[in-house]
């Protein structure tokens, strides 16, 4: 028999979206910030589970919690994270899981290829619903090609040092409503540059109709593919399917750039939580 009700969490890097399935139908209880424990200040969990402590206790009792988040490879920290939870939710059974595992159960197949493209980038082969290999998620100062950070990076970069159209830099001011040494000093001022960065993004896209932007894109998602799917046997074998906000948002360069390497093309969604609660529902049909 299904628990009677279960809660889902999925933390990207930005946003964690808690859903909660009662009798078998899924509704949002709360979005609230990342929490991956490695980037996130302790005080700032503690609030999110004190608010969903709350919530919970509207909907009726609730038996098991399945967190989905990055930061949570080691057992130390999922062991951490537990220990914070438990004051909040002592009645549940808590389970751990990274962000690769969201996406691979998220993708309705048992063996596959998919990666995560969001503030950050990672990619993964797996079977029977477990990871097999991962390459890529080397965050923003050895990697992560073809994220939302690297996007605005090299959007950044392009524009200083002269190699986009004059127009298009002029746009790209127009923007973010600064000069470009501006933008730069506050990205070396901030203190999560990767998220600073990140947040220049939703810019590459408005953009691309200037023919080096589109070709600065298309080659951060070429280098993607390259450094982490075709380091890869199985790379030719299996469709590639990709989860995160910049595989939606930028699925017409992606599919090109995927068909030029002779990649099969899954599917793209932008967040892995309705897939995930449908994961959910099939196990625990099946106990």
């Amino acid at each position: 028999m299904p628990p009677e009700a279960f809660l889902i969490a999925e933390s990207g890097a930005t946003k964690t979206t808690w859903m909660a399935v009662l009798e078998g139908k899924a509704q949002v209880l709360h979005q609230g910030p990342g929490l991956n424990p490695n980037a996130v200040a302790q005080a700032v969990i503690e609030k999110e589970l004190h608010i969903l402590k709350g919530k919970t206790q509207q909907i009726g009792p609730i038996t098991e919690l399945f967190f989905y988040s990055a930061g949570l490879r080691k057992e130390a920290v999922r062991e951490h994270m537990r220990g914070l939870m438990g004051p909040y939710f002592p009645q549940l059974t808590v389970e751990m899981y990274t962000d690769l595992d969201a996406a691979i159960r998220s993708t309705g197949r048992k063996t596959g290829l998919v990666g995560i493209l969001g503030t950050g980038s990672n990619a993964a082969f797996y079977r029977a619903h477990q990871l097999e290999k991962s390459r890529g998620g080397h965050g923003y100062l050895m990697g992560d090609e073809g994220s939302g950070m690297d996007l605005g990076k090299h959007l950044l970069k392009a524009a200083l040092e002269g190699r986009l159209e004059e127009k298009a830099i002029s746009e790209f001011c127009q923007l973010t409503g600064e000069a470009l040494l501006a933008t730069r000093t506050k990205i070396y001022q901030s203190a999560k540059p990767a998220f600073t960065m990140a947040a220049l993004a939703p810019f590459v896209k408005e953009l691309l109709h200037y023919p080096t932007v589109r070709e600065m894109v298309r080659e951060r998602f070429r280098l993607f593919l390259t450094t982490t799917f075709l380091q890869m046997s199985e790379a030719r074998t299996y469709p590639i399917d990709l989860v995160g906000g910049i595989s939606e948002h930028f699925s017409a360069e992606i599919r090109t750039v995927m068909q030029d390497l002779e990649l099969e093309i899954g599917n793209f969604m932008a967040n892995p939580i309705e897939g995930l609660v449908q994961y959910h529902l099939h196990t625990s049909l099946a106990r």
